[in-house]
């Protein structure tokens, strides 16, 4: 397909697929040389249509690798947690749908501040898990004593036979001042000797999980486990009140 631009005419190379290429083919009359001159112009005009060309990919190229980067870079997947945490996150889940609580939670305003409040308590329960060695509820202290109700053991907890502490508002019973179904009485004993150190709930409970050096570094609660000697218990209790006291 051809047209007449001036005094040369314009062939349109595949017009179907490319009409920008052209090329200008010599005159079929003409000043001699008119041949070279066209010759030259399809020269230029080819390198013109070809720079345009690579422009065009030129402009193109860094949006497709772009892309293509984009679709190689790996999308970083959640670490795996412990299974003790995904127990705990499962529970959780459970627990918030059995209480209806989807539409409280998804109204808080700062949720990451929620979850730090969670991890905190978690810390703290998992603080005095420590503390105590280990705890029960009131409920399974009544099984464990075969006590008929919960009134039972707090009635034990006010008289000062059985050791218990206030863990975020729920009453809790150490492990290890039970000797199958009864309470061992050296522990009973001992508690009572640091009631003059004038120590918290806490305070008591975490003396008998914490390492004295009256017992050679070993912790009352585990020394008496053992079949230890429990007058050194009641002397290292001694110590603690007397130092605490003054």
């Amino acid at each position: 397909m051809a047209t007449r631009i001036g005094t040369a005419d314009v062939q349109l190379k595949n017009p179907p697929r490319d009409r920008t290429a052209v090329s200008f083919v010599a005159p079929r009359t003409g000043a001699k040389g008119s041949g070279a001159k066209a010759r030259q112009a399809t020269r230029s005009t080819d390198a013109g249509n070809a720079t345009r060309l690579m422009g065009a990919n030129t402009t193109m190229v860094p949006g497709k690798r772009r892309r293509d980067d984009a679709r190689k870079t790996p999308v970083k997947a959640r670490p795996a947690l412990p299974p003790a945490m995904e127990a705990a996150v499962a529970g959780f889940v459970q627990a918030a749908d059995q209480l209806g609580l989807a539409a409280t939670l998804s109204s808080l305003k700062d949720p990451a501040g929620f979850g730090a409040e969670l991890a905190q308590l978690a810390a703290t329960r998992a603080t005095l898990q420590a503390a105590t060695g280990g705890h029960v509820s009131v409920a399974e202290a009544a099984t464990i004593l075969g006590v008929n109700s919960r009134q039972a053991v707090h009635q034990r907890i006010e008289r000062g036979t059985l050791l218990a502490m206030d863990v975020a508002g729920q009453i809790v019973v150490p492990t290890y001042q039970f000797d199958g179904s009864r309470v061992r009485p050296e522990v009973t004993r001992a508690a009572k000797l640091l009631a003059p150190a004038g120590l918290s709930d806490v305070g008591v409970v975490s003396w008998f999980t914490t390492p004295q050096p009256e017992l050679d570094g070993t912790a009352p609660a585990k020394w008496l486990a053992a079949g230890s000697d429990a007058t050194r218990v009641y002397e290292a209790a001694r110590h603690t009140a007397g130092a605490l006291a003054h």
